[in-house]
């Protein structure tokens, strides 16, 4: 059987990111901001309302890079 996008881009990657210690309050924070940021109709303000997030999380995307290695 074919697998569907839907399973290959959403459903397979959660459980991935579960065990590389990404917690299940934080993926669902996650997926509920980018689905909110994502279907904002009005044009141009996405790209301001991902100014806020994007402030917010760097520190912990730098936290990230440095366990990383990167």
């Amino acid at each position: 059987m074919r697998e569907t996008v839907w399973c290959r881009k959403i459903v397979r990657p959660i459980p991935e990111f579960l065990r590389q210690g990404l917690t299940p309050e934080k993926l669902s924070f996650t997926i509920a901001l980018g689905i909110t940021l994502g279907v904002t109709p009005i044009l141009g303000s996405t790209a301001q309302l991902y100014l806020l997030p994007d402030s917010m999380l760097c520190g912990m995307r730098n936290q990230l890079r440095s366990e990383i290695g990167k």
